[in-house]
């Protein structure tokens, strides 16, 4: 009984830090700046896992499905501004959590306040969101839905900046 009192409450806890990560992330209210904007390279990246799975093939394939009806071009190149899919992912015996960013960026030459030059991602567009859920295959299909009415919003906000 202690054990399991204590993993809940490490879950508990990591669930709080991903919370306030949320919370205290800088670019997470990057304006829609899409306008102009054609082509994207899709990246997805999933770390950790929920009872062993990623889901970097369904969230591409979800996502690929709703931009292909769209008039968004999706192209292989880097020099390209991405849109990007970040999840990460704890999971305990009970629990799956997840946070999950969708944002479109360049990289681009920026400044520090001390005035050094280097490269920087340039966002022009982000989403936030956390889920849990009590077992893999419902944190699956929480995640995937997730993912796809993000999609759907960001398709709608490229059309209304392309006016």
């Amino acid at each position: 009984i202690y054990r399991c009192k204590e993993e809940t409450f490490s879950m508990k806890k990591l669930l709080g830090i991903m919370v306030l990560g949320l919370l205290l992330s800088g670019n997470v209210y990057a304006e829609n700046n899409l306008k102009g904007i054609k082509n994207f390279k899709l990246v997805v990246k999933h770390q950790g896992e929920c009872s062993g799975s990623k889901y970097i093939k369904d969230v591409e394939i979800a996502m690929k499905y709703l931009l292909a009806n769209s008039k968004i071009i999706l192209v292989d190149k880097d020099e390209s501004e991405y849109l990007d899919v970040t999840i990460f992912t704890i999971s305990g015996p009970e629990l799956c959590a997840s946070t999950i960013e969708l944002s479109s960026y360049i990289w681009g030459l920026g400044y520090n306040s001390a005035g050094n030059k280097g490269i920087v991602s340039i966002k022009s567009y982000s989403k936030t969101g956390l889920m849990y859920s009590g077992n893999s295959s419902e944190h699956k299909s929480i995640l995937i839905d997730w993912v796809e009415s993000k999609t759907k919003g960001f398709v709608v906000d490229w059309v209304e900046a392309q006016k």
